[in-house]
């Protein structure tokens, strides 16, 4: 079967992460010295960000987005789901 495909054009329905998760900025809190989490001390449970390097393997290095942009792809593969 043969199935024909094109990326439409344009995006108009574009979310700005301020939009999406612009409510949890003030709640996030840096995780512990070599990333490990503050557990109970978190607000909002699991709601930490990383504070070291990025592993170049999975392209994430320099992948900061301001609030008034758009979400890069979220990257992950079989081996990073439970």
């Amino acid at each position: 079967m043969k199935i024909n495909f094109s990326f439409p054009k344009g995006y108009p329905n574009i979310i700005i992460l301020e939009k999406a998760i612009g409510d949890l900025k003030d709640s996030a809190i840096p995780a512990k010295n070599y990333n490990y989490t503050n557990g109970s001390k978190c607000k909002v449970p699991n709601h930490e960000y990383m504070n070291g390097g990025f592993s170049s393997i999975y392209m994430s290095r320099n992948r900061v987005r301001g609030w008034d942009e758009a979400s890069f792809t979220i990257q992950a593969g079989g081996r990073h789901a439970y």
